[in-house]
């Protein structure tokens, strides 16, 4: 394996003329993986520091060459000589070299930017494309997009409250026609809104940013444009909003300057949204309480968690701690995926491990300060999250991730998965309610611009407990054994069972998945090597058990391993085994029943 030679930081613009960081590690064999950080707008107070200058003669105090320096003086120098393929452990050195709670020392926009091109730079190396490396044989699921095609809020100049309404194209039978369609409604809005003498203008995220007389009102015109290019609500193309609602809270109160009662209580907010649940085919709702009501988000998911799919950003920013906190708690049943607000790609993929374990869904979303950096959308693929935010099909740094997920699904071919309306199971009764639409307001432009399954599956969180990769196929290896024959079964060592079925990683003694071989990765003997099959300890190089690469899929459980010295079951819904296969002998037969 090449190790690290170089990390090359710079300052770059992003989509909002901000600066932010890109960043370069380069391989000893000339090898480079490149990642560019984003930036938010409405952003949590949790979230991991974003480190700025704070020189107001320069970039009005947004500029980031300290995190640059910290990049090129501490990180780098840190880095020099390691294996890219350690992710975890990289990512354990940038957090214990920052050694703060929330990354304020080094920079989250820092962290980030290093972790995903060293991603980016070992999938390089091995000649994978990153959802590949990332998630193995088992990447396969295309996304459903929820597409910001008007904005309010944080992202736009208006009056509108909600800060996103979202096309979501659930009828498509692949991505491409599901792109195709969400790009057919935001081009018959800006008709519409034209027709209505309103602002073509867009906001941060590509949507359009009219000036409406309420936040109803901008759900109309949008199924308005749904209607006219000929799909019907409900069936070809449902509704998402997220309201960022600690933006409008008052206090223990609400304010929706849009509406006539602008300032609401908890309840009178939850029975807001229950009238548009009853009257719109909406199968989303983020941040519909602020980040720090936890009450109020108590009482949103008691009243419509069973019916709609509610979503948790600013309240858990992606950390595994905050979500536990929420799970706990029962609130959401939904948490949205953005590694800046983390700082490291292992401790995003910690989160995501999590949600899996009690049942939560999972959306990765982008920023609404972007970047041409198209990572999101293979992350997406690679851990099958099935769904994903990145703005209206406008604007390049928005259209660069519907692109690669394009070329991703070309390059799946018939294995490529799009499972529509199979991600909102909440919103199944919902969605055959009739859908009415009223007359949108004439108006001059203004020429503004713009838990209901707690089902766990069989794995614990990514990191600490993701080390497992390395020391499965170690203790796998303790037995001469170390092949896992890809037809699914158990990659066993001195007393040790690890899961092996359909190409999905082991954490901590687990491994699940059907093609635990490296070999059907197509990864060479070394790699196989670095992921911790050692060949002086019995492992045949090359064929490292149990360490396929991850998959999450919804309701399916594996025995834990690692526990027990027998075989442990693959199951599906926790029922009955699937074929297991000797990892010592990489031949198949039964796995053994759990009582």
């Amino acid at each position: 394996m090449s190790m690290i030679k170089n990390v090359i930081a710079r300052e770059i613009l992003d989509s909002r003329g901000n600066p932010t960081l890109e960043v370069d590690v380069v391989l000893e064999d000339g090898t480079c993986g490149r990642a560019a950080v984003p930036a938010g707008a409405s952003t949590g107070s949790s979230e991991a520091i974003e480190l700025r200058d704070g020189d107001r003669s320069r970039y009005l105090g947004k500029g980031v060459l300290r995190a640059v320096e910290n990049v090129n003086g501490v990180i780098a120098p840190a880095l020099a000589g390691l294996d890219p393929t350690n992710q975890v452990s990289i990512d354990s050195l940038l957090i214990d070299l920052d050694g703060s709670e929330n990354k304020k020392r080094l920079g989250a926009n820092a962290t980030i930017g290093v972790s995903l091109a060293v991603a980016a730079a070992a999938a390089e190396h091995y000649g994978l494309p990153l959802y590949r490396y990332l998630g193995g044989v088992n990447a396969k699921v295309l996304p459903v997009p929820q597409m910001n095609i008007l904005n309010g809020g944080a992202h736009a100049d208006n009056n509108v409250d909600i800060q996103e309404f979202m096309v979501v194209p659930v009828g498509a039978s692949d991505f491409a026609n599901a792109l195709r369609m969400g790009t057919e409604v935001y081009h018959a809005l800006k008709g519409v809104l034209r027709d209505h003498d309103l602002s073509t203008g867009v906001g941060d995220e590509g949507g359009f940013a009219p000036n409406l007389r309420s936040n109803i009102e901008a759900i109309d015109v949008i199924l308005e444009a749904v209607n006219r290019v000929g799909y019907k609500p409900g069936r070809d193309i449902v509704l998402a909003i997220d309201c960022a609602a600690t933006a409008f809270r008052e206090g223990s109160h609400y304010r929706l300057a849009a509406e006539k009662k602008p300032l609401l209580t908890r309840d009178e907010l939850v029975h807001f949204y229950e009238r548009l649940l009853s009257r719109y085919p909406i199968v989303s709702i983020e941040d519909g309480m602020a980040e720090d009501d936890w009450e109020g988000w108590k009482l949103l998911t008691g009243a419509l968690g069973g019916r709609v799919q509610l979503v948790g950003d600013d309240i858990f920013v992606t950390n595994r701690k905050l979500l536990e906190e929420g799970v706990r708690r029962g609130v959401a049943n939904t948490v949205l995926i953005k590694p800046n607000q983390i700082g490291t790609l292992s401790e995003t993929l910690d989160c995501i491990a999590t949600a899996r374990e009690f049942g939560y869904s999972t959306v990765i979303s982008h920023r609404s300060g972007e970047t041409e950096d198209t990572t999101i959308a293979d992350i997406a693929v690679a851990f099958n999250l099935g769904q994903i935010k990145t703005g209206a099909p406008a604007r390049s740094e928005r259209v660069a991730k519907y692109n690669q997920l394009l070329r991703i699904e070309e390059e799946l071919g018939e294995e490529a998965v799009y499972r529509g309306a199979e991600v909102f199971p909440r919103s199944a009764v919902l969605l055959r309610v009739p859908v009415s639409v009223s007359k949108p307001s004439k108006q001059r432009r203004s020429g503004t611009s713009a838990p209901t399954d707690r089902a766990r599956p069989s794995m614990r969180a990514f990191t600490g407990r993701l080390r497992g990769i390395r020391s499965l196929a170690r203790r796998a290896a303790g037995g001469g054994a170390g092949h896992a024959d890809g037809t699914g079964g158990t990659a066993e060592g001195r007393g040790v069972s690890g899961q092996a079925g359909g190409g999905r990683a082991g954490v901590e003694g687990q491994a699940e998945g059907g093609r635990g071989s490296t070999e059907q990765l197509g990864w060479p003997p070394e790699k196989a090597v670095a992921l911790g099959a050692r060949p002086d300890s019995g492992a045949r190089a090359g064929r490292a058990a149990g360490v396929a690469r991850m998959e999450f899929p919804g309701g399916t459980r594996a025995a834990r391993a690692g526990r027990k010295g027998s075989s442990g079951a693959v199951t599906k819904g926790g029922s009955a085994p699937e074929e297991g296969g000797s990892a010592s002998h990489g031949t198949g037969r039964r796995g053994k029943k759990r009582k």
